[in-house]
């Protein structure tokens, strides 16, 4: 989720003021990003060597592609009245409920999925195509609206923040020339949110979808009709926003109850509210227990998902060529150890040096040349063939059978186990990257 949050960070990247196409920028900033492709798609019809317009036409169509997929969502009633529960005030608006949805089957949230995972590759390719490496664009990062539901109701980095002047502030300061570099760092990132795709495509989540969509959908198509019999108001369940600051004056003046344990009596949930929840917990339940075990329907879809991996390791490894290569230090997302970046955060020689290590690493599995270890057994220089499970994949992917071992049998063999299991391997990450920090790096270094 984190990555996701991040690339959707990154789908703004490419709004810079351009000098080239000056007619598009306006569209990253009033939310029209659909309208600023169209006027891209034509300029580089007649420039087709203006790689600053074809990064920026892929920034777009990424962005583009998260409004399509948020759309369709919506269109289908996603439950999003729910998170209004839980949001501040000035953000219930951009979660509308849709009060006339059309009911979703499993085959069409299949082809949401593929709608997103073609729009994905779409930018990619556009992506692809950019050569120039002195390429550069200036990004506001505060000012890039996006119309995730596709309801007319954009909005940028300052709308999120609501009335923390102090942060808002502190965002509108924030400018980032992004580069070479970051068209392989978003490259990359994309290639991970197509493996995700091709996942979900590959299994079959059909009674999943039967079982538990109603938790997320108004209407869905189902043979268990009972389930859309509930009615459900998380809303009830928490004070609003203006009712908080009541009940703790309510609190302080009232005598509470205390029982023989010494608790407060009207905090105690009694049977028939515990009762409340049960559909959920039961719900819960069942999603997790289909999730931990699933059917592979689309076999061939596991080695795209490979594939996608392969190419976002590729896309790393590019990215850090050409920010150790650069000599400037002109407002860079990710610097080199001679930089300093935007965000302030020092990169060291021995940082690049481990995660580069870590990527060789990271590729030598997905292409089998390295194995992953095995727990279980006696005889040592034995491990699990990653690429194997993804070129002749199971029938299942049975997650309880993988914990427990026997599910990787097909897959074991003798071999050079990866160094990433490797207790100094490890410690030395830890050094470099301060323990727990390793990931926060890792989800920003790509």
């Amino acid at each position: 989720m984190t990555r996701a949050v991040l690339c959707a960070a990154a789908l703004t990247l490419c709004a810079g003021p351009l000098a080239a196409a000056p007619d598009a920028v306006e569209h990253f900033y009033d939310g029209k990003a659909a309208e600023g492709v169209t006027q891209l798609q034509k300029r580089l019809a007649d420039k087709p060597d203006d790689d600053e317009s074809r990064f920026a036409l892929g920034g777009l169509q990424l962005l583009c592609a998260f409004e399509h997929f948020g759309s369709a969502l919506h269109r289908h009633g996603l439950r999003t009245g729910d998170a209004k529960t839980f949001l501040p005030h000035h953000l219930q608006e951009l979660v509308p409920d849709n009060a006339r949805p059309e009911k979703l089957t499993y085959d069409g949230l299949r082809q949401i999925i593929q709608g997103l995972l073609d729009d994905l590759i779409a930018a990619e390719a556009t992506l692809a195509k950019v050569k120039d490496p002195k390429v550069k664009l200036v990004l506001d990062v505060a000012r890039v609206k996006l119309d995730l539901f596709g309801v007319g109701k954009p909005f940028d980095a300052l709308t999120a923040l609501g009335p923390d002047e102090k942060a808002r502030k502190e965002v509108q300061k924030t400018a980032v020339a992004f580069d070479r570099g970051d068209v392989s760092w978003l490259r990359g990132y994309i290639h991970f949110l197509c493996a995700d795709c091709e996942l979900m495509l590959a299994l079959d989540g059909k009674e999943l979808f039967e079982s538990v969509g109603h938790r997320f959908f108004v209407s869905v198509d189902t043979p268990y009709t009972f389930l859309l019999e509930e009615k459900r108001d998380l809303s009830k369940l928490l004070p609003a926003e203006g009712d908080k600051d009541k009940d703790k004056t309510k609190d302080k003046d009232k005598t509470k109850d205390k029982d023989k344990g010494g608790k407060d009596a009207a905090q105690r949930p009694g049977v028939e509210e515990v009762g409340n929840y049960f559909p959920e917990i039961a719900d819960l339940a069942a999603m997790l227990a289909q999730m931990i075990n699933m059917p592979v329907k689309e076999p061939a879809r596991m080695k795209r998902v490979l594939a996608h991996l392969e190419a976002m390791v590729g896309q790393a490894r590019e990215m850090w060529k050409f920010i150790l290569a650069e000599d400037d230090d002109d407002r860079e997302w990710v610097p080199n150890p001679k930089q300093k970046g935007v965000l302030g955060v020092k990169v060291t020689d021995e940082m690049v040096k481990e995660w580069l290590g870590t990527l060789d690493e990271v590729e030598a599995v997905l292409q089998g040349k390295k194995l992953l270890p095995f727990w279980r057994g006696q005889k040592g220089g034995v491990g699990v063939n990653l690429r194997k499970v993804f070129l002749e994949p199971p029938g299942r992917l049975d997650l309880v059978r993988w914990v427990q071992g026997t599910a990787a049998f097909p897959y074991l063999e003798k071999g050079t186990v990866t160094a990433l299991a490797d207790p100094e391997k490890l410690e030395r990450l830890n050094k470099v990257f301060g323990g727990a920090n390793f990931f926060a790096y890792a989800l920003w270094f790509n």
